[in-house]
């Protein structure tokens, strides 16, 4: 068994769970406070679990386009309340 597998082998089930649910953060901080690691370790661990399971991986990417639409979404409709604003008030 080499060492990266050891690392795998620490990670915590709650960090494990926040992976599955798409939260890398949540897991990241999870894993310095259970194991005691610095944040570019419990990162690079993180990051590296997530390489070793393709599903996890495919989880992550469809949080992150849901993130970016709603982030669409919020800066369309800042941009409306603002004419809107300018248009009713400014003149």
């Amino acid at each position: 068994m080499n060492s990266s597998q050891n690392a795998i082998d620490q990670i915590p089930a709650a960090a494990v769970s926040a992976m599955e649910n798409g939260k890398k953060l949540e897991a990241i901080k999870i894993v310095r406070e259970e194991t005691g690691l610095g944040l570019k370790e419990a990162k690079e661990l993180v990051e590296h679990y997530v390489k070793q399971n393709p599903a996890i991986k495919s989880q992550f990417e469809v949080r992150q386009s849901a993130s970016l639409h709603g982030l669409k979404w919020l800066i369309i409709s800042i941009v409306i309340i603002g004419l809107t604003y300018y248009y009713l008030f400014a003149k």
